[in-house]
């Protein structure tokens, strides 16, 4: 495996399309149903890794660019301010606006954590057993000044719900908890400061969170009968009728956005397992991920040049054969296999042994390979 800033540019580059292509299809929610949720939670999770694995493998077959990455390599390298290059000017930039999104999170986070330090522990044993049976592990805490339950364990006064919707509400949080969306939600935040700059990523941290949602909403109802999952989604619709009792009307009028939301979400808990089109979506979705996730492995972008005089005679080994020679276009420059080893033509002069600089996969795949000599 081989690391380099091209794998590492690569790696970003897929990473900002696939999340880009997840939030533009999650914004079609007409489209959405548990197979296709699991497919895309899939597309975030391989390329999250592929992010976090920026190589390419040794064997990569190298496309080369013609005129882009050049024309890009050679502008990054300029002098922009004194000796400092356009590339870190760009570098600095990058690096500032990550330390102010990172700022301005911390700010927030110990904002709430001074908010949620008001909110009182449930008094109800009854409710303390129920999360204790679920495997929450933690305080169970309400506050009259939140609008829906959420992951601190925070809920509305726990006097205006039952103990049915108590349990309801309590396996969808312990849902999160258990698949750690806690940490998913830090890795959103990360990669959002990461890539501040491409407004698709901040679209789809909010999209993904509702991806979370839904998937919570599969973990609880999962073994529900169908008159439970009316049931369960009765319990949303109160929650978000609580959630805008005595609300300002501006704060109400938020509420659209969230009601089609939980419009999205009831669909999805009562169509249950989804249609059988679905279920062969998902099977044939996750191997074509699978495969292209493996396959970006296997293909890196690169400038095309070829060596200059000298890039190759100049280093080249005792005995070989030097020539000059004017500017070198495509067919000037080749490699021939003799005997199994390769051997260099350069305007047909030949030049053997080959230096070794020259003989690395990615080099040798910007070359013409021919068979014998010239």
């Amino acid at each position: 495996m081989i690391v380099s800033s091209y794998s590492i540019l690569a790696a970003v580059i897929i990473y900002n399309v696939c999340l880009s292509a997840a939030a533009l299809f999650l914004r079609r929610r007409d489209m959405l149903s548990r197979n296709v949720v699991s497919v895309l939670l899939l597309l975030i999770f391989l390329s999250v890794l592929r992010l976090a694995i920026p190589v390419s493998m040794e064997s990569a077959h190298v496309i080369g660019s013609d005129s882009i990455l050049p024309t890009l390599c050679s502008w990054l390298g300029r002098p922009f301010i004194g000796d400092m290059t356009a590339g870190v000017l760009l570098l600095a930039v990058w690096a500032a606006g990550v330390a102010a999104v990172i700022v301005r999170y911390a700010v927030c986070d110990l904002r709430f954590r001074r908010e949620a330090a008001r909110y009182q522990l449930t008094e109800r044993r009854d409710i303390r057993a129920l999360a204790d049976e679920l495997g929450i592990g933690c305080d169970v805490r309400v506050s009259s000044d939140i609008t829906t339950p959420f992951m601190a364990n925070a809920f509305r006064p726990d006097a205006e719900l039952s103990l049915y919707e108590w349990e309801a509400i309590l396996r969808h949080e312990a849902a999160h908890i258990s698949a750690h969306d806690n940490l998913i939600k830090l890795l959103l935040l990360l990669s959002e400061a990461a890539f501040w700059w491409n407004p698709m990523i901040h679209a789809a941290g909010e999209e993904i969170s509702d991806l979370l949602e839904l998937r919570c909403d599969e973990r609880a109802t999962a073994h529900m009968t169908p008159l439970e999952r009316v049931d369960y989604c009765e319990t949303l619709l109160k929650v978000l009728s609580l959630s805008q009792r005595g609300r300002a009307p501006a704060v109400a009028s938020a509420a659209v956005k969230a009601e089609k939301r939980l419009r999205r979400r009831i669909r999805l808990v009562v169509e249950g397992g989804g249609s059988k089109k679905d279920s062969i979506f998902r099977r044939v979705g996750s191997v074509l991920l699978v495969a292209l996730f493996i396959a970006s492995y296997f293909v890196i972008i690169q400038p095309r040049g070829f060596p200059t005089e000298e890039d190759i005679l100049g280093d080249a080994p005792a005995g070989a054969v030097v020539e000059d020679y004017g500017a070198l276009d495509d067919g000037d420059v080749y490699l021939a296999v003799e005997d199994g080893e390769y051997v260099l033509y350069v305007t047909g002069t030949r030049v053997y042994p080959v230096p070794e600089e020259l003989l690395q996969p990615n080099i040798i795949s910007l070359f013409d390979i021919k068979e014998g000599g010239n």
